[in-house]
């Protein structure tokens, strides 16, 4: 019997059939299941985890709870982001927020930061995101941001010009403009 060549491909499907299998094994029975639906659940350690698998998220959230792929995240994307920065950076990119924007910032789960310029009118769907951070609404007069529960209902705001740390837990939706 003569051995066959893998060609690339069957060796990229080898790869991820493999890889599929690690990942079965890791996420159980039960949680295997529930990454094809939506996931909006707690956590053990308390944190919320907001995934849809129509965006390819679900395998996000159910390894979320074991402390890993757990980056905060944004939809639709705001103007700019700044991933991979010091604490004291992103401290300082709030603190000098340009004008016409409101600021904030998460931490990663490499350790480090991500600061966030949100610019456009919009309601911005949040994953992952958590704790009490600096925030910084510097857009015109009159302009206020506020923060929406699951249940779509007020639990913050912050009036144009103000600068205050905000416990982002409860929030799922940043409406900028509201």
């Amino acid at each position: 019997m003569t051995a066959q060549r893998l060609t690339p491909r069957r060796r990229g499907v080898a790869a991820l059939s493999g890889l599929l299998m690690v990942l079965l094994c890791a996420l159980g029975g039960a949680q295997a299941a529930q990454a094809g639906t939506r996931v909006t659940d707690a956590t053990t350690n308390g944190t919320r985890v907001t995934s849809i698998s129509e965006n390819g998220q679900a395998l996000r959230a159910a390894f979320a709870d074991r402390g890993t792929l757990a980056n905060p995240g944004v939809s639709p994307a705001p103007e700019n982001t700044y991933p991979n920065i010091s604490g004291s950076l992103a401290l300082t990119f709030v603190n000098t927020c340009p004008e016409q924007r409101f600021c904030t910032y998460q931490r990663q789960d490499n350790g480090l930061y991500v600061a966030y310029d949100f610019y456009r009118c919009a309601d911005y769907r949040l994953s992952n995101w958590k704790d009490l951070r600096a925030s910084y609404n510097h857009q015109t007069a009159g302009t206020t941001v506020r923060f929406l529960g699951q249940s779509g209902s007020q639990v913050d705001d912050l009036e144009a010009g103000e600068q205050r740390s905000v416990s982002y837990g409860p929030v799922w939706t940043i409406r900028l403009c509201g």
